[in-house]
C-alpha cells in the first residue's frame, strides 16, 4: 500500500516479539517493524494466511496492558521481506493513547516511549 493511501501514521518501532499460531501450537520470534492506529506489518517466518484473526498485545509501563485486534490483510513470502500485515478493528484505551502519545513526540523522542514496551506477543488463530 502506497503512503499516499495509508489513513493512518506508521511508527518504527523494531520491537522484538512472539509470534503464536494458535491453531497448531506453533511460536517463533519475529520483529514488529511498524504500528499505527489502524495495524503493524511484522517481519516473520510463521506462515500465516492471509484473513485469519489476529492480535497484538504487550504490556507498557506507563500506558499498562494495549490491545489491538484485526485480520491479516497482507502476507509476504519474499525472503527478505517474509512477513504479514494486520488490519486492526477494535483497539483498547490504552493502546489509542500509546498510539496518540507517539503521534505528539519527535522521531527522536519517541525511542523512550517504544523502549517501555515489554511482553509483545501477536496470536494469529488460522
Amino acid at each position: 500500500m502506497s503512503e499516499e493511501r495509508r489513513k493512518h501514521s506508521r511508527f518504527l518501532v523494531r520491537v522484538l516479539s512472539e509470534v503464536r499460531v494458535a491453531s497448531t501450537g506453533y511460536a517463533t520470534d519475529g520483529l514488529l517493524l511498524d504500528i499505527s492506529i489502524g495495524g503493524l506489518y511484522m517481519r516473520s517466518r510463521a506462515k500465516v494466511l492471509l484473513g485469519a484473526t489476529a492480535s497484538l498485545s504487550f504490556s507498557h509501563r506507563t500506558f499498562g496492558p494495549c490491545v489491538a485486534k484485526g485480520l491479516v490483510e497482507r502476507v509476504s513470502q519474499v525472503p527478505r521481506l517474509r512477513g504479514f500485515a494486520i488490519h486492526f478493528n477494535e483497539i483498547t484505551e490504552s493502546y489509542k493513547t500509546y498510539i496518540e502519545e507517539l503521534e505528539a513526540r519527535t522521531a527522536l523522542d519517541r525511542h523512550a516511549i517504544i523502549a517501555k514496551m515489554f511482553d509483545t506477543t501477536i496470536t494469529v488463530s488460522a
